[in-house]
């Protein structure tokens, strides 16, 4: 592995390779179960979440290990040690935004054999939420509708709902995604259900055209979420509302509300949050012709969007970024060509943005003068609105 070095101390991984290769395999199960007994001693429940991993894997090694010494834990409590630290590898890879370690370990929970149901159910719309922010949106779908049978209440079910919505909604299935939307909306019990499906169907009308609805919408949802109290889902609608403006030409308008968002995403710790509002506000920089600032908030953006495997995000900024470069007369800065948007939506072919992308790119860079519109980047990560 590849800090190997470090966590074993050997001088090179190798000899470690060696080492454990002249284990017999019950052997190597006796250490393994030894070595998940000393971490679980060490760590307190709290603090495991740096090491989760480690801890799963020794505890899986252990328990597929044959014959274990007497000394060493059964192997029901090593399955479920197991399945405790993958859960917590998952939950630490969400908090911090890396969708890719994410989607793997939720998936790794979700097949556990000792999962219960309602747990695989939400192990599985975890990972769907984070394959739809790594760009992989047919596998966000499978898995949404792999979860929607286990479905253990209402509310549950609305949840696959909402996520079943945004999905088509990104996909380009905008008549779907409507009708998804609207049953949610009929269906919604509470307050926090009723926001969270206005805001889909604020964004399905809005991809649609349907732009005065979906301004009413938007309001209506940021008005729900602060009679919730839910101050960060009223900031995700309103980064929203604020791209909307900004499409109709009502920059100062979005401008506040890009502000905002990234603040309230900011005191709360959410860097994807954070870079998505970089990237809205570098758009408006652009298109005021402060292009300095606006090269800025594009450096931080993509630098995040980076950091955190967030694809879709990193494709989105690139192309916006190259169209600043463009304008500043610096089409071949290496940084940011044409090759990371084009090549990113073509192998994704991710719904409306593929013909776009592959009509409208090459005039943009190649054509003196060519008027190229940015692309304005309004999804987040959420457990409670998968928009």
């Amino acid at each position: 592995m590849a800090f190997a070095e470090v966590e074993y101390l050997f001088s090179h991984s190798v000899l470690r390779d060696a080492a454990y290769e002249l284990q017999s395999v019950p052997e190597r199960a006796g250490l393994h179960a030894l070595a998940l007994e000393v971490m679980e001693e060490m760590f307190p429940r709290a603090e495991r979440g740096t090491i989760a991993r480690a801890i799963a894997r020794h505890a899986a090694e252990a328990f597929r290990g044959g014959t274990l010494p007497p000394a060493a834990p059964g192997k029901d409590v090593l399955a479920l040690a197991e399945l405790r630290a993958l859960r917590a590898a998952a939950e630490k890879a969400d908090a911090n935004y890396d969708v890719r370690e994410s989607s793997e370990l939720w998936q790794r929970v979700a097949d556990h054999e000792l999962i219960e149901q309602h747990e695989r159910f939400d192990a599985l719309m975890r990972a769907a939420e984070a394959l739809r922010h790594a760009g992989r949106l047919q596998e966000a779908r499978a898995r949404v509708n792999e979860a929607r049978p286990l479905a253990p209440s209402d509310a549950d079910y609305m949840r696959c709902l909402l996520a079943h919505a945004s999905q088509l909604r990104l996909t380009g299935e905008l008549k779907e995604a409507e009708d998804r939307a609207r049953l949610a909306l009929r269906s919604a019990e509470t307050d926090g259900q009723r926001a969270d499906a206005t805001g889909i169907l604020a964004h399905v009308l809005r991809d649609g055209g349907r732009g005065d609805e979906a301004e009413q919408l938007f309001r209506e949802s940021m008005e729900l979420h602060r009679q919730a109290g839910d101050e960060l889902s009223e900031a995700k609608i309103a980064g929203s509302l604020a791209a909307f403006l900004s499409e109709r030409g009502r920059n100062d308008e979005a401008g506040q509300l890009y502000r905002r968002a990234f603040q309230i995403h900011q005191a709360a710790g959410d860097p994807r949050g954070e870079a998505i509002y970089c990237g809205n506000l570098g758009i408006l920089m652009t298109e005021a012709g402060r292009y300095a600032e606006a090269e800025q908030f594009y450096q931080a953006a993509l630098a995040t969007h980076r950091l955190l495997g967030n694809r879709t995000d990193e494709a989105i900024v690139s192309g916006n970024y190259a169209i600043l470069l463009k304008a500043r007369g610096r089409a071949r800065t290496p940084s940011c060509t044409t090759a990371a948007p084009s090549t990113y939506f073509v192998s994704k072919a991710t719904g409306p943005w593929r013909p776009a992308t592959l009509a409208t790119w090459p005039t943009c860079w190649t054509t003196p003068g060519a008027r190229c519109r940015p692309w304005v980047c309004t999804r987040w990560r959420s457990t409670s609105c998968a928009v």
